[in-house]
């Protein structure tokens, strides 16, 4: 009875993990989806004046730049 009793407990366990991890997914994914429509807009307000760099612009699109490799640079 007891290690039914443990087996229940570790099973719950891990679904209790497997779903705050789950739901840590799909927070990220929400935030990305967020992120992208707020850039379209940028851009989108941009217009056909979205020719040549643009400070302002450039920083409202890039809030930092991440380098995980010495040869791939990640923006945010």
């Amino acid at each position: 009875m007891k290690s039914e009793h443990e087996e229940l407990v570790k099973t719950l366990t891990q679904l209790q993990t497997g779903r705050s991890d789950w739901m840590a997914e799909i927070n990220e994914r929400a935030t990305r989806l967020a992120r992208t429509l707020e850039l379209e807009g940028i851009i989108e307000a941009l217009g056909s004046n979205f020719i040549e760099f643009d400070d302002d612009s450039y920083r409202k699109i890039v809030q930092k730049i991440v380098v995980k490799e010495r040869t791939k640079l990640y923006s945010i």
